[in-house]
């Protein structure tokens, strides 16, 4: 997760999203982990999203020339995020909409 929240990650996954979605699967359905994996999901997504916010405010203090890269970002965000509700399929059906999380993996424009 950390890897696809990263902007900039030079690390290579270390795993196929074939074999993530599988694992997601396992931790889900076979292991009931579900409650653990979306505990990790939220923390990674919290770190994401204060790492992200430095950055822009970094941009956002160097002058009016913010707007390119907050709206890369933006649509950066909005890849991953997508690609989490891909591979983690069966934490977001299977899990969180059975819970009080209730929606899931959502990006919120």
């Amino acid at each position: 997760m950390r890897i696809i929240l990263t902007q900039d990650a030079t690390d290579p996954l270390p795993l196929t999203y074939g074999r993530i979605y599988a694992l997601c699967r396992d931790a889900v359905v076979i292991n009931n982990k579900g409650e653990t994996l979306a505990d990790m999901l939220r923390n990674e997504l919290d770190e994401s999203v204060a790492s992200l916010s430095r950055r822009l405010t970094d941009d956002i203090s160097e002058g009016v020339g913010f707007a390119l890269p907050f709206a890369q970002t933006l649509t950066w965000f909005e890849k991953q995020v997508g690609l989490l509700e891909d591979v983690m399929t069966y934490l977001d059906r299977g899990f969180l909409v059975q819970t009080k999380e209730g929606n899931g993996i959502k990006f919120v424009p």
